[in-house]
């Protein structure tokens, strides 16, 4: 009995000094390897079709459209650009979701966003008799948007046609040492012609402005009618005859529908009269206008108006004083202004 207890303790002794000294060989842990990196590089931006054509360090790289990718701006802004199509080392990407898609450049850096974003493919969808696969939504097209050319502000060369051939002073007063009465004068005039330029911003369907500096030829004297109580009479000048001539600058509101618009405001004038006209004094006042203009092309409008000039005048004689008051020049007329 004791020979057969001594057998069993000597057998788990050896069991247990076994499992003490000889340790299970275990495998090593494996080793991280890098993942392989890619650097992107624009090659084209194609700004009318929203498209930026770039290219990658890893041909083989596997990127499924609808990736996003980022492009960072000097300011260390960025938009995002949507992967479209991969062909070998080239990738096509959308730029249609960038808001300042107007500043990349061939230079500008690219990058793979961090977070994944791209967009899963839809699942079948199970019906009771057939499957179906939902089609995929076609992509948005976004056409490039045309900046109205007349919004900003814009700088013309114009000539005109001005028909104006009366100088009326409704209210002249006369004063001499004996006696004073008021008469009414029209000057009749001759028609004239203009240069000068312009400015102008004009929204379409909405307000803006329109401003003219220009030159009106001298215009000759041709006739003076006198208008009293007696009656009236006219002198016709013969040979040579006085000029008045003027210098314009008019501002104007101006309305827009799209390819017409409505001008209408005031006008200041400086006149000259040439020097026949001895023991005259004068100066510009204040006029209207108002016309209708036409928009030809991006580079050309046509006019039609109705311009009043203003002039205050006032003469001295040896024998009276004559207060002509506030005179104006009325008619019709036409320009033609070539846009910058």
């Amino acid at each position: 009995m004791k020979s057969q207890v001594l057998s069993v303790l000597i057998l788990l002794s050896s069991s247990y000094s076994f499992a003490q000294g000889e340790a299970p060989a275990t495998a090593p842990a494996p080793v991280a390897t890098p993942a392989p990196t890619s650097t992107y590089k624009i090659k084209q931006v194609i700004s009318a079709q929203n498209l930026v054509v770039a290219e990658t360090s890893n041909p083989n790289e596997e990127i499924t459209p609808g990736k996003t990718f980022l492009v960072t701006f000097a300011n260390e802004k960025q938009c995002s650009l949507i992967l479209k199509e991969k062909k070998g080392a080239l990738l096509t990407l959308n730029s249609s979701s960038c808001a300042n898609a107007q500043e990349i450049t061939r230079t500008s850096p690219l990058e793979v966003a961090l977070v994944d974003t791209t967009v899963a493919a839809a699942e079948p969808v199970a019906l009771k008799s057939t499957p179906e696969v939902p089609a995929a939504s076609p992509e948005p097209y976004y056409p490039p948007v045309k900046m109205d050319r007349w919004i900003p502000t814009r700088f013309s060369v114009m000539t005109h046609y001005s028909g104006a051939s009366e100088l009326i002073f409704k209210d002249v007063n006369v004063t001499t040492t004996t006696s004073s009465g008021s008469v009414e004068v029209d000057y009749g005039l001759e028609s004239s012609v203009g240069v000068g330029v312009s400015f102008a911003s004009m929204h379409p369907q909405g307000w803006g402005y329109l401003a003219n500096v220009f030159y009106e030829r001298a215009r000759a004297f041709k006739s003076a009618t006198i208008k009293g109580s007696a009656g009236a009479t006219t002198v016709t000048s013969s040979g040579s005859s006085s000029t008045i001539a003027f210098f314009v600058a008019e501002m104007n509101a101006v309305y827009r529908w799209d390819s017409f618009y409505m001008p209408f405001g005031l006008n200041v004038s400086a006149p000259t009269i040439s020097e026949d006209m001895s023991g005259v004094s004068y100066y510009g006042s204040l006029g209207i206008f108002w016309g209708g203009g036409f928009i030809l092309s991006d580079n050309a409008t046509l006019e039609i108006f109705i311009r009043d000039i203003a002039i205050r005048m006032k003469q001295y004689t040896s024998t009276a004083t004559i207060d002509y008051g506030n005179g104006s020049m009325t008619g019709f007329g036409a320009a033609f202004k070539f846009w910058f």
